[in-house]
């Protein structure tokens, strides 16, 4: 199937997203124009749509898209790249690129060519605005532009192909400016077949399918827009009647005029314009309309006339007189013009020797061309004839410079200079002798310069060097050479003495080394701005002195110090000033602190009784400085005592605050070291606080025996101590105490019960936790025990045992004529006092009421526990065979009290029934 090529609105639709739709890298950064509605803004043609693009570091640039295919256009597009790159300087033409595979439309790719976007107006629109305004000027000066444009084209052998309006662009500058591309002809496509056939009536009607391109296709649109151009100049009011009035889209012409110019108004109107130059050029446009297309000449052709010679000689512009004959060949010259021509070409011919030798500066060939004979009447010619008239003066001022330069007569060479001004100056042949001029006149300047910076008060040294190395950099002065030694005194004194007032004022060693190094006695000997700075200097060397003493002692010294040594650098350290930085400040700060640490250890040494932190920070202190060699032996084995004594004593006086008594015991406890601290006055406080917290702990240490042996009785004597009141015990320990002292109560509580038979009083503190945990505590009255359980505990209303009050007692369910039966059986459960379990039996035969679980009538018994009973929603389900239907369902308690296990009369909860 064949390609469909996108219309306008395809492309306008594309170039939303140019980044997908331009192919080739460099577009795709591109930012497309877009208009009110923020569309891609497009220009449309007959072959092609146009946008304007913004691409990053190029500027503006038009993109053309094709909306028709044509054939070989590759080629084409890249033989006219290939001929436009060769052309140099200016022209008409932009450059441009053609992209077979340009841009993306509906998933296929279409060819488009992109060029420098040109800013202004197009012709049309121009003249529009040019003629309502009635600018003769502006347009009398695009007719000129027009035959410049033409020119050019036929000189770089380009035909465009489709010069009409709209691809005719006026810029700001009123430069003219082509553009579309698609009909061009360059010498390697001549021959071919046009491809579009340009638009009417800017192409002569013969024009068609079957044209082949050449070099004088644009002869009949060339001459066109000339005669248009031209009438408009002569009458720009013909925009308004022919073309504004009519709403015409063309530039003045119609084809009816061409077809039938008898019946044409704006023929009629042009044709009888004053200017006779203007009535020959419209009626050779119309002639050229009824003739053949290969007989259409060029512009330049078209527009000639020998009056335009006659007219240049008369204004006595013989240049142009010779380029217009030379342009269109001297073959018609009339016999009138054959010797103004020929003196004109005389004059022009001399005079371009003459300027010849101006612009290269042969003085000698500016004598021999010197011919006011032949060029004074001519206007062009006076300002080189000016020029040559002082060409033998100029001679022999050469000769003179050369000499001075030779002799280095700088002060003469510059004056004589100076005396010519006039004839010198701008002279080509003196270029390389007005440097050396004005190279010696700056060297003259300093060098006085110089002599008058040596006598100036006070001396600037710096200008005084400056100058001397610019003209030393110039080659030196034959003047200055007598003074040169000293200006370099000079010179090296100050520089000296600027580098040691340089250094920076700081109370350091290095400041005063600087200085002393730099101090130079040769130089600063008698000079009294030094002068002035001798007592600094002294006091540098003065310093200097004792930081050398310093560091001899330092080396002296050796590893080994010791106070006398130590303090001798303090001392010598100290006579220079306090802030005074040097190699052995330092060593000398270090000195003076061990002499000063080493003299408070003395103190505190010296005391009684001696504290011994005080005495640990001070050796600390001493030990920190490395000045622990200061010291004798046994002062040193008394300082290290201290040390070990120390963090016992800061333990014990954090316990001196609000601590809790048990805090304290444990402190002193594992703080106390009784043979660090013999005879230790800071711990003597704490003596007998410890020996308090010793027995304390002996006691305490019965406590947990007594408690390991279970033993209430001991438990509650020992828990009674009075170091033990008020005392924080571990909470484990008080639990123990308390237990022991509950069941201590309870024990007393049961046996007095059961020593007076008291029923009630037996039931308010029985406990059958506290009979099984202290069996032994009634071994004596085990008999007496057994009985009283019996009769107060045993019987079920005692107990609590008995059925239910509401709801039913039983429930029996079966599923199914063989299966199992479910029974769920619920009754009052005895008081958590006595007991925790309870026996569930079932028997066939009528239950007794001393039946025991244990009885053989019983056929089926398990135990329930109070948690299952209460797990299970205040309940017990059992799972049974169906035989044991009408079997009798029974419940018993158990009171287990250590000493035995009792088992109450059952209670009967009914029949096992459906």
């Amino acid at each position: 199937m064949k390609k469909r090529w996108p219309m306008a609105s395809d492309y306008v639709s594309a170039l939303q997203n140019p980044d997908k739709a331009l192919i080739a890298p460099d577009l795709q950064q591109a930012t497309v124009k877009c208009n009110k509605h923020n569309l891609p803004d497009p220009r449309a043609g007959r072959f092609a749509v146009v946008f304007q693009a913004k691409i990053p570091g190029e500027g503006k640039r038009a993109i053309r898209a094709f909306i028709s295919s044509v054939s070989e256009r590759t080629e084409r597009y890249r033989f006219i790249s290939e001929h436009l790159e060769k052309i140099n300087g200016s022209s008409p033409l932009v450059a441009f690129e053609y992209k077979e595979k340009g841009i993306r439309v509906g998933g296929s790719s279409f060819p488009l060519v992109t060029m420098e976007w040109v800013e202004g107006k197009t012709l049309y629109s121009w003249l529009n605005d040019r003629c309502l305004k009635q600018d003769r000027n502006a347009l009398r000066s695009i007719v000129d532009r027009w035959e410049q444009l033409i020119a050019q084209l036929r000189h770089h052998q380009i035909s465009h192909g489709d010069l009409q309006h709209a691809n005719i662009m006026v810029t700001p500058d009123e430069e003219l400016k082509l553009v579309d591309y698609d009909c061009m002809c360059v010498k390697k496509l001549q021959g071919r077949l046009n491809l579009e056939l340009g638009v009417v009536p800017y192409q002569h009607p013969d024009r068609d399918s079957d044209t082949r391109l050449s070099l004088d296709l644009d002869n009949f649109s060339a001459i066109f827009i000339f005669v248009a151009l031209r009438a408009l100049a002569a009458d720009p009011g013909l925009w308004a009647r022919h073309v504004s009035a009519t709403n015409y889209d063309k530039i003045l012409f119609r084809k009816e005029d061409f077809e039938s110019p008898n019946d044409s108004a704006v023929f009629r109107e042009v044709k009888a314009s004053p200017d006779e130059d203007l009535q020959r050029y419209v009626k050779g446009l119309f002639d050229l309309w009824n003739q053949p297309i290969d007989s259409i000449p060029a512009l330049e052709d078209f527009v000639w006339s020998w009056d335009r010679v006659r007219e240049v000689l008369a204004e006595g512009n013989y240049r142009r007189a010779v380029q217009l004959v030379d342009g269109h060949g001297d073959q018609n010259l009339p016999a009138e013009l054959a010797d103004n021509v020929a003196t004109a070409r005389e004059k022009v011919t001399c005079l371009d020797k003459l300027k010849r030798c101006i612009q290269s500066g042969d003085e000698a060939g500016m004598v021999r061309c010197h011919r006011p004979d032949i060029l004074a009447d001519w206007d062009e010619a006076k300002p080189a004839l000016k020029t040559s008239q002082s060409a033998a003066k100029i001679i022999e001022l050469q000769d003179r410079f050369k000499q001075q330069i030779k002799a280095k007569e700088g002060r003469q060479l510059v004056q004589l200079w100076d005396n010519n001004k006039s004839l010198v100056n701008s002279r080509k042949s003196l270029e390389v002798i007005a440097k050396t001029v004005s190279t010696w006149r700056r060297r003259n300047q300093l060098c006085d310069s110089l002599l008058s910076l040596m006598k100036r008060q006070p001396l600037s040294v710096k200008d005084l060097e400056d100058a001397l190395k610019t003209v030393d950099s110039l080659g030196g002065h034959p003047e200055l050479e007598p003074h040169r030694d000293n200006i370099t005194f000079l010179i090296r004194r100050q520089r000296t003495f600027d580098k040691w007032t340089a250094v920076p004022p700081s109370q350091t060693e290095s400041h005063d080394k600087q200085r002393v190094s730099l101090w130079n006695e040769k130089l600063f000997g008698d000079w009294p701005e030094a002068q002035s700075r001798r007592p600094q200097i002294d006091q540098s060397r003065q310093r200097l002195t004792i930081v050398e003493k310093i560091s001899s002692l330092v080396r002296s010294q050796g590893a080994a110090i010791s106070r006398d040594s130590e303090a001798l650098i303090s001392s010598t350290a100290r006579q220079l000033p306090g802030s005074y930085e040097h190699s052995n400040a330092d060593r000398a700060s270090l000195a003076r602190q061990r002499v000063i640490a080493v003299e408070q250890l003395d103190v505190v040494l010296a005391a009684e009784p001696i504290v011994d932190t005080s005495l640990a920070s001070k050796w600390d202190r001493l030990r920190e400085i490395t000045g622990q060699d200061m010291v004798s032996a046994a002062e040193r084995q008394r300082c290290e005592l201290a040390i070990r004594r120390r963090p016992i004593i800061l333990g014990l006086k954090e316990l001196s605050g609000n601590l809790p008594v048990d805090e304290v015991d444990t402190g002193l406890l594992d703080l106390w070291n009784e043979a660090l601290l013999k005879e230790c006055p800071e711990a003597s406080r704490w003596r007998k606080r410890h020996a308090l917290a010793v027995q304390r702990l002996s006691v305490l240490e019965s406590l947990k025996a007594a408690i390991g042996a279970d033993d209430i009785y001991e438990i509650v004597k020992v828990a009674s101590h009075e170091l033990l009141v008020d005392f924080p015990l571990e909470t484990l320990l008080q639990r123990a105490i308390d237990k022991a002292k509950d069941d201590l109560e309870a024990i007393q509580n049961i046996r007095q019960a059961i020593t007076s038979d008291d029923h009630s009083l037996f039931r308010q503190h029985f406990d059958r936790k506290i009979l099984a945990r202290r069996t032994t505590a009634f071994d004596d009255v085990q008999s007496e025990l057994e009985r009283i359980i019996r009769l107060a505990i045993m019987p079920n209303i005692e107990l609590g045992l008995a059925q239910v009050s509401f709801g039913r007692i039983l429930s029996v369910k079966q599923e199914g004529r063989d299966r199992d039966l479910d029974i769920t059986a619920r009754w009052e459960w005895p008081s958590a006092r006595y007991t925790s379990r309870c026996w569930l039996g079932i028997t066939e035969h009528a239950p007794a009421d001393s039946m025991s679980p244990d009885d053989n009538s019983v056929e089926f018994r398990i135990p329930v526990g109070r948690v299952q009973y209460e797990d299970a929603g205040g309940k017990c389900i059992l799972h049974v065979p169906s035989v044991m239907e009408n079997f009798h369902v029974l419940v018993w308690a158990e009171v287990d009290v250590g000493i035995g296990v009792y088992t109450s009369d059952p209670i009967v909860l009914g029949p096992i029934a459906r």
